[in-house]
């Protein structure tokens, strides 16, 4: 090396040299080494001082290249500098060497390429995608498999891409996927869709961001990429590296290229380089990606357009300002004959003929002009025959205030014209008839006519309720009912009942008669229904029904209330006949206690009468018919003297607690009844315990409040709510007598007079029965008089 003193380079030349990035040696025109930089040691991995003296070809790592060699000898021999690039092995790295000759000397500098010579290759790589891949898409190829193919090869063993779904929720099968082996090629073949929460999906979307994965088992692997389902197929391709990108655009993730390495391809694993280079070609693969499924949204709505458009039953056509047909429907071949091929391209006056353009011209310069238009007219096509059609011209607006033609939509109606005819002259019929008659368009409902009377029925004028639809005044159920006739084996004409709705929103019964009008063709065209209100006969019915209901009832109580104590007067008397007990003590005896029973007998009997013969006073609404001022407390105490002994045989005890005197000015009979069958029915059905009654005056003292407790049976709350009807009972008849009149007549008195009666009950914990009426009586009905 060359000492600090040497002649030819000052102390500064040499830091110089040394502290330079670049690998720089001095060599003699034979070779021989008289100086080397730190660096160029430093990258041979000894100190420079060892290397001078020595040949080139002898320690030069580089020398190894017989470039190298050949560009020194052709210096020496020409003197003419040398440049040449090389590759040193160890190192992987590219470097560019310059050999040049200076006073006898050659020296050589090289410097590290490499990043410029990846830069290089990466540019021209991405170029070849970039026109590998928009060749694929412009010629009509699988774009997706030409990208696979391409990465696979370039950065080995094998590429996948998976696009996302347009819900989001997975990645669909793979749609492009390449394997340099043809071994395993099969194996990608089952790769299956998979979640998007599921293996590194989520990682991948969440983040945006690419994922490199490396010194995996291919178990591992498996366990990172593939849903449980599918791992032995993972498993089996044997990844020790893989690298997933996400195909990005727009802040959204449109699927992911993934590029995997096995153990049995090429070892090295995946490096920064490697993922700087596939997220380049992902960018430019998320671009056709992108446009991709741009093209096939844009063909799916094509096709779901054409579709549409054919199986409609009217005419559906795109023309040119030129008057050229641009598209047209599968309805013009069935009009015309003619193909939808046939059509395109040909005028309106070829297609329709010049008499039935001559009859549209107006409205086609009308839709060129800008205009939209809708209009009936009879037409007679030179091919088609004659029709009545409703057409509707749009404009097909470019640009703002720019148009290119219209599109047009032209329906038949030459039935609907004859039926429209036909319904004038009906209509003059049915207008003045007595019941509601209404005629509307089958598949719509919308009401085309009425008359006075179903307008009148439902709280409506006519003109509201022209355009509107039928089913608006119907209930659902009804809608349901309604809603038959227009299939080939429904009938045309049916009837049933049906539950209309007024304005106002009330509801009322009618008898519906219903008629389905059809073309030649079958097809349901109108529906026309009489409907004839039927609410006062079905109320007539169902008050005759439940007075056959009550009336039965009522056999079958009365019935069973008069067998038994007939049955035991009948007894009784029997005995007495029986019984040889004349001028015998003993006898006479027992002809008294007989006779008792007889008595009590007839006294129930008396009293099951009384309770009919008041029910049938009390039932009418007749209101108050004699009301007077008297003391509640006298009245009170006249019930509870009454009913003393019959409470004492069953073992209880009346207690009566109330302010004293209340005057109230009410129907004394009445709330005598009404009090009494309260007080009755506390008694019977209290189980022999304390029945207590409370009565008090309102803090308003305007009002006076009755209540009555019993310790008994109690009553359940669903019969709490029926007892107070008539001939109804919370417990069976063979325990407990009677009609179930006493707290109907008792409810129907408290009414009368303005009160209520309620009552507060659970089974087995007693009732309390509380009545609260204004002292001066407020009669419902005699409120109505007034």
């Amino acid at each position: 090396m060359v000492s600090a003193g040497d002649p030819r380079w000052s102390d500064g030349v040499l830091r110089f040299l040394n502290s330079m990035s670049e690998l720089v040696a001095c060599f003699e025109t034979d070779g021989r080494a008289v100086f080397v930089n730190t660096a160029l040691g430093e990258f041979l991995g000894v100190h420079g001082t060892s290397l001078v003296n020595q040949s080139l070809r002898s320690w030069l790592r580089l020398a190894q290249d017989e470039a190298l060699l050949d560009a020194f000898a052709r210096i020496v021999a020409s003197d003419e500098n040398q440049s040449l690039d090389t590759f040193d092995e160890p190192s992987q790295r590219w470097y560019a060497i310059v050999l040049s000759k200076v006073d006898s000397l050659i020296w050589l500098r090289a410097r590290d390429v490499t990043d410029e010579k990846r830069a290089i290759a990466r540019l021209r790589i991405l170029s070849e995608a970039s026109k590998e891949f928009s060749q694929a898409m412009s010629e009509g190829q699988k774009p997706f498999q030409v990208i696979a193919r391409h990465v696979a090869e370039l950065l080995r063993d094998f590429c996948v891409i998976r696009l996302r779904s347009s819900d989001g929720t997975r990645f669909e099968a793979p749609v492009g996927k390449w394997d340099v082996d043809e071994h395993y090629r099969a194996i990608l073949d089952q790769l299956p869709a998979v979640g998007a929460d599921q293996s590194i999906g989520r990682e991948v979307i969440d983040g945006m961001r690419s994922l490199v994965l490396t010194d995996l088992t291919a178990d591992s692997a498996a366990l990172r990429l593939a849903p449980l389902s599918h791992r032995q197929v993972a498993t089996s391709l044997g990844v020790h590296s893989i690298m997933v990108v996400p195909l990005r655009t727009q802040d959204q993730v449109l699927g992911v290229i993934s590029v995997a390495r096995r153990n049995t391809g090429t070892r090295a694993a995946l490096n920064a380089d490697d993922l700087a280079l596939l997220e380049e070609l992902a960018s430019r693969a998320a671009l056709v990606a992108h446009q991709w499924q741009a093209l096939h949204l844009l063909e799916t709505a094509r096709r779901r357009l054409t579709a549409v458009s054919d199986s409609l039953p009217v005419l559906v056509c795109l023309i040119g300002d030129d008057l050229r047909y641009r598209f047209v429907n599968a309805t013009y071949e069935k009009w015309f004959g003619i193909g939808k091929s046939e059509i395109v391209g040909k005028s309106m006056q070829e297609v329709l003929g010049q008499q039935a353009f001559s009859r549209l011209q107006d409205y086609v310069n009308e839709a060129l002009s800008g205009r939209s238009v809708t209009f009936e007219q009879r037409v007679e096509y030179q091919a088609g025959g004659e029709r009545v059609i409703r057409a509707t011209y749009l404009p097909f607006e470019v640009q703002p205030g720019v148009y290119q033609g219209f599109v047009g939509l032209v329906e038949d109606i030459s039935e609907r014209s004859r039926m429209d005819e036909a319904l004038v002259r009906w209509e003059q019929l049915f207008q003045h008839a007595g019941w509601g008659i209404v005629m509307t368009r089958f598949d719509t409902g919308e009401v085309v006519a009425l008359n006075a009377a179903f307008a009148r029925m439902h709280g409506y004028g006519v003109e509201e309720l022209i355009g509107t639809n039928l089913f608006d005044v119907l209930t659902p159920p009804t809608r349901k009912k309604l809603e038959v006739g227009g299939g080939p084996g429904d009938p045309e004409h049916y009837q049933f009942e049906s539950e209309n709705i007024r304005k106002d929103g009330s509801h009322f019964a009618c008898l519906a008669d219903v008629v389905v009008f059809k073309d030649k063709e079958g097809t349901a065209i109108y529906r026309a229904a009489n409907f004839q209100n039927i609410t006062e006969s079905k109320q007539l019915e169902d008050d005759l029904r439940a007075a056959i209901r009550a009336r039965d009832e009522f056999l079958s109580i009365a019935a069973h209330e008069f067998r038994t104590p007939l049955t035991a007067l009948q007894l009784q008397l029997s005995a007495l006949q029986r019984d040889p007990v004349l001028g015998q003590q003993e006898g006479l005896k027992r002809v008294n206690d007989r006779v008792s029973k007889a008595v009590r007998q007839v006294g129930r009997l008396t009293s099951l009468i009384d309770s009919l013969l008041t029910f049938s006073i009390f039932d009418e609404e007749k209101g108050l018919e004699s009301p007077e001022d008297f003391d509640l407390a006298v009245l009170m105490r006249e019930v509870v003297e009454r009913l003393d002994e019959t409470a004492l045989k069953v073992g209880t005890k009346i207690l009566l607690t109330m302010d004293n005197p209340i005057t109230v000015h009410w129907e004394r009979s009445r709330m005598d009844q009404a009090i009494t069958n309260v007080l009755s029915n506390a008694i019977k059905y209290g189980a022999g315990r304390p029945v207590r009654i409370q009565i008090a005056c309102e803090a308003d003292g305007a009002s006076v409040v009755i209540g009555v407790q019993d310790e008994g049976i109690g009553i359940g709350a669903e019969d709490s709510k029926r007892i107070f009807g008539r001939f109804e009972r919370a417990v069976s008849t063979n325990h407990y007598g009677g009609f179930g009149l006493g707290l109907y007549i008792a409810n129907k008195a408290i009414v009368d007079h303005g009160g209520t009666i309620t009552v507060d009950s659970e089974p087995g914990a007693g009732s309390t029965f509380t009545i609260r009426l204004p002292r001066v009586a407020k009669s419902p009905t005699t409120l109505e008089r007034a």
